[in-house]
């Protein structure tokens, strides 16, 4: 601060009258530089006049004394109060990430009302007082006001698509969705721009929310980009084309189950116009392509399509896969018709969006459908029905999907509340997984962690990653009555190493069902992922199965996938242990056959070492972290122990072993462990 010669910074702390007569008690304090004082230049006269002005320059340091003792009071508090403001907008920001809308913009509603308070209970002289101290303050509360305004219409608006965005597509409103969007999109674009001026105006009187506003602006960005690529996709001219697997988990794929079926979207300026269901064997019929399939499927077809087409755990490129083969099919490639991605769902699904819009009566098959008989009676039109008998057995999907489709777009308030928090559950457990060529669009998907891609470990990875990844190959329907229970006792051992032993316990309940494809013996190519150059120490349990190819696959002129060349190049067989040896990116994978007959119960059990060991000897806790990922349509339960090396234990329960148990996990489950010394 600039002071002319001879003066000196005051605050003037008003003190009432005291015995002595003291009426003004004057105490130098720092004032903050916020801005530079104002340089008051006096000429003083004699006499009279020097009185006067000697009595004027007094009551003006009087009656500025008191708003500067409240204007830095003021300022005090206000930084103390846009730190609980920003908190609580924290909250509902989570809140609107976590697609909860009505929640956030009630947080939103809260925090505007907390700042209208601090503005209504500051006096107006005050406020532009305060303003020649420092002119950051007003404008940083009236850009945290338009913020927080901002964030309200942004949670309508997503409040409002969230509860009739699925009806505006189905019901021919794409316009007004799309007009929404836009409305979300320019909602977001004002909160982004808000959010940077803000962060660096509340900076300037000690609030720094650096790594705060760091992972903010980086979610902004990724909103921004996928709602400006959803919509530019939504817009573009002409029909657009996605596609829904059904995938069956009665009869179990690396990605969630054999896909039987699929659904052809057409869409239009964000109107659903056309849905065309397919069994997946037409565009396979009119395939072209020659490509040799996975080793194992060698046993049931000597070529590859889009049926088998999921065979990689990671749903991406599963996706990609899928849509390669169905765009090569003759019936989309003389259209040239491209599917711009592909959305996967399980039966359960379907089960629970019949419980939802009620019975579904199809009077062609004399049937109702309902979400406890959807499965049994599809599968035994798809098996044994007329419809087979015609050379068409999966029409009764393509009868019944359409009806789904329209009950679903014509719910009332209490319906639609319900069908969200069943898409949330299924999203979460993997029973929906969503794929988008657009990279802005997948990206994003795969940040929601809605996209089912496995997760990419770091190379110094200290703990664990497991995930158990069946594929039923020539087994019939018979998972529908597979139950599975994996269980993981992991050790570390003084020298930091991780020693890891597996059970999986698979046991076969169809014995008693009238149907055959339910009792028949379920064959199962059983790969176990670990981290990347775990060592297998010992196996019991799994068999070995010689595949010779059906075809000369080099003299029939077949081409090699390059992602599936990938994997199996890499193959080693420990025939000691009939285990397979494979790299998978940065995953060893273990693989072996578990044939499970009706009525029987079978173990495979592995012993192996994690590649690399914890570095004991630290005084920091070191952190350890299991990763599990479920994989799509599988139900069953997971126990999971971990030893702590002599002299040491876990902070998380104080004890030397930790346990955990869960009887369905999540479609990704991440424990975060402790290891410290015991003193």
């Amino acid at each position: 601060m600039k002071l002319s010669k001879n003066n000196e910074p005051l605050i003037v702390d008003i003190k009432a009258p005291s015995n002595k007569g003291n009426f003004l008690k004057l105490q130098k304090k720092e004032v903050p530089d916020d801005n530079p004082a104002p340089r008051i230049l006096l000429k003083i006269t004699k006499g009279k006049s020097k009185i006067i002005l000697q009595s004027s320059l007094a009551a003006f340091v009087i009656i500025s004394a008191f708003y500067a003792i409240s204007i830095f009071s003021f300022k005090k508090e206000a930084a103390g109060s846009i730190a609980d403001i920003y908190g609580n907008f924290k909250k509902s920001a989570a809140l609107l990430m976590n697609f909860e809308p009505a929640k956030a913009k009630s947080g939103f509603e809260s925090v505007q009302k907390e700042i209208q308070k601090i503005k209504s209970g500051t006096p107006p002289g005050l406020i532009l007082l305060a303003s020649l101290f420092s002119k950051t303050m007003p404008t940083a509360f009236n850009n945290l006001n338009n913020l927080t305004g901002a964030a309200i219409d942004l949670s309508g608006g997503l409040e409002y698509l969230k509860n009739n965005g699925f009806g505006l597509i189905v019901n021919r409103q794409g316009g007004i969705f799309i007009d929404r969007l836009e409305n979300v999109k320019n909602n977001l674009n004002r909160v982004s721009k808000l959010t940077a001026e803000l962060k660096n105006q509340t900076s300037k009187f000690g609030y720094a929310a650096g790594e705060d506003y760091l992972a903010t602006s980086v979610n902004l960005y990724k909103s921004r980009q996928f709602l400006e690529s959803l919509i530019g996709w939504l817009k573009l001219p002409g029909n657009q084309h996605l596609l829904i697997l059904f995938q069956n988990p009665s009869e179990m794929r690396p990605s969630g189950g054999f896909i039987g079926s699929y659904a052809h979207l057409t869409i239009n300026q964000g109107s659903l116009t056309d849905i065309n269901v397919n069994d997946i064997y037409d565009p396979d019929g009119q395939l072209d392509l020659k490509i040799i399939p996975p080793r194992p499927l060698q046993l049931i077809t000597a070529n590859w399509g889009a049926r088998d087409a999921n065979w990689f755990f990671d749903f991406p490129i599963s996706a990609r896969k899928v849509i390669e083969f169905l765009e090569a099919s003759k019936i989309y490639d003389e259209r040239l018709t491209k599917f711009a991605g592909a959305i996967a769902i399980n039966v359960e699904l379907i089960e629970d969006l019949l419980n939802v819009v009620g019975s579904i009566q199809l009077d062609e098959y004399n049937l109702i459908i309902d979400g406890k008989n959807f499965l049994s009676e599809v599968q035994k039109e798809v098996e044994a029905g007329k419809d087979k008998e015609a050379g068409e057995p999966k029409r009764i999907l393509k009868v019944l999907t359409p009806i789904l489709f329209e009950k679903i777009g014509g719910l009332n308030d209490e319906q639609k509340q319900n069908l969200l928090a069943i898409f949330k559950n299924h999203l979460q457990n993997k029973n929906i997984m969503l794929y988008f060529k657009d990279l802005a669009l997948e990206s994003y998907l795969q940040g929601l962690k809605v996209g089912g891609e496995t997760v990419k470990l770091p190379n110094n990875f200290y703990g664990d990653y497991l995930a158990v990844v069946s594929a039923n190959i020539g087994g019939a329907k018979s998972d529908a009555f597979v139950t599975q229970k994996i269980k993981l006792a992991s050790k570390i051992n003084i020298e930091g190493e991780i020693n890891n032993e597996l059970t999986i316990e698979r046991a076969h309940q169809g014995q008693n069902q009238k149907d055959w494809w339910y009792r028949k013996t379920n064959k199962n190519f059983i790969q176990i992922l670990t981290p990347r150059d775990s060592r297998l120490i010992s196996a019991a349990g799994g068999a070995d199965k010689t595949i010779k190819p059906p075809i000369d696959y080099a003299k029939n002129n077949y081409q090699i996938d390059p992602d599936l060349q990938a994997l199996e190049e890499s193959a080693k067989i420990k025939e000691d242990l009939n285990v397979q040896l494979m790299n998978q990116r940065d995953k060893t994978v273990f693989a072996t056959w578990l044939d499970v007959p009706a009525g029987a119960n079978k173990k495979l059990k592995l012993e192996y070492e994690n590649p690399n060991r914890m570095p004991l000897g630290v005084d920091a806790p070191l952190n350890y972290q299991f990763i599990f990922e479920k994989q799509s349509g599988v139900q069953g339960g997971l126990e999971f122990s971990i030893e702590a090396p002599p002299g040491y234990k876990w902070k998380q329960g104080d004890k030397q072993t930790f346990t955990y148990s869960v009887d369905d996990p999540p479609a990704r489950l991440v424990i975060n462990l402790d290891l410290i010394q015991i003193e």
